[in-house]
């Protein structure tokens, strides 16, 4: 289908709706789960179906706070603050997802605590939180190195090379250590911001110390990353990172900004979440934490012990049973009501 518009996309779930409706009426399905791309804008119309509504993963209800948009560029602020409108005029305006909320009440799964919060706040809704991104099996055992102490501290970041993703914002960390705390920062990806980020890291006196890989297969990333000793997401505006759960599944500490679905994602056993309260504070909570694990190889070892542990709840055996057991309680609620 052409999704080429709201009205063509009211259309096409209509369609796919109605197809529901007579499926459901050849096969008696028992519930609908509807799963989009993470998103609240468009859960379709299965709402009308007579049958126990799931919606979710849901995310992108939040607005990206004004205070970033500095480190936006003009482009960035430019989409960023279009989102912020459109987003907001949406949660007031569409009607589709207040139908669909009011529907899946108790049925309804967030993917972060702070999407929990904006669904509570604007559909008067509650939900469960289960992040939206996973790993199969097992945590795999991980032969943990010692850092020497006169080996650098060997950064990783990764990511889409778009304003929204911040490295300056680690770039700025960097050059605020003093010198004596050696590391090596691992760039990995690349984008439209991929030159001008060059140039800062050179104008901050820093290129030196500061590998680009570019474009690399995920073979080559995950290689890459897991001979760091941490992991540094500088995201003003995410849902959670793919690049964060894979680190916490390596053994890496990650260091983040405390907002998004990085606030559930790490803790203080496995990582450090800076405060966001104004660009300055991500920046200056970065260097912090880079200091102390290159000053603290013990502290940092533990860490990282416990980002293994920490990357099993991230598990799509874990999902997989708390699905189950909201369709069960949404079905038993169902059939309750239907006697």
């Amino acid at each position: 289908t052409d999704f080429t518009g709201p009205h063509m996309q009211d259309q096409a779930f209509m369609s796919v709706a109605e197809q529901s409706q007579g499926l459901s009426r050849e096969f008696s399905f028992d519930l609908v789960h509807v799963i989009t791309y993470v998103g609240f804008r468009f859960p379709g119309h299965y709402w009308r179906m007579p049958l126990p509504l799931v919606w979710g993963p849901i995310g992108g209800l939040e607005n990206t706070p004004w205070r970033y948009f500095p480190a936006l560029g003009l482009r960035g602020c430019v989409l960023l603050a279009g989102r912020n409108v459109l987003n907001t005029l949406d949660k007031l305006l569409l009607r589709g997802p207040k139908h669909a909320f009011r529907k899946a009440e108790g049925g309804v799964i967030a993917a972060t605590s702070s999407i929990r919060e904006q669904i509570r706040r604007w559909y008067g809704v509650d939900s469960i939180v289960r992040c939206e991104i996973g790993r199969v099996g097992e945590t795999s055992p991980v032969d943990i190195a010692t850092r020497a102490s006169d080996e650098p501290l060997r950064i990783a970041w990764s990511g889409l090379h778009i304003s929204r993703k911040a490295l300056p914002l680690l770039l700025q960390a960097l050059a605020m250590l003093p010198r004596q705390v050696e590391f090596h920062l691992t760039v990995l990806g690349e984008g439209p911001l991929t030159r001008s980020w060059q140039h800062i890291a050179e104008s901050l006196g820093i290129g030196d110390r500061i590998s680009w890989t570019g474009k690399v297969s995920r073979d080559e990333a995950v290689e890459t990353t897991a001979k760091s000793h941490v992991m540094v997401v500088s995201s003003v505006y995410d849902l959670t990172s793919t690049v964060l759960v894979e680190a916490l599944s390596m053994g890496l500490p990650v260091i983040c900004p405390d907002h998004y679905g990085f606030s559930d994602a790490v803790d203080d056993s496995c990582g450090y979440k800076v405060p966001v309260s104004s660009l300055a504070t991500i920046r200056d909570g970065i260097a912090a934490a880079l200091r102390e694990l290159y000053e603290n190889e013990d502290r940092r070892r533990d860490m990282a012990r416990n980002a293994l542990k920490k990357s099993d709840n991230f598990r799509w055996e874990a999902t997989g049973q708390l699905v189950s057991d909201i369709y069960e309680a949404r079905l038993e609620l169902h059939q309750a009501s239907s006697r």
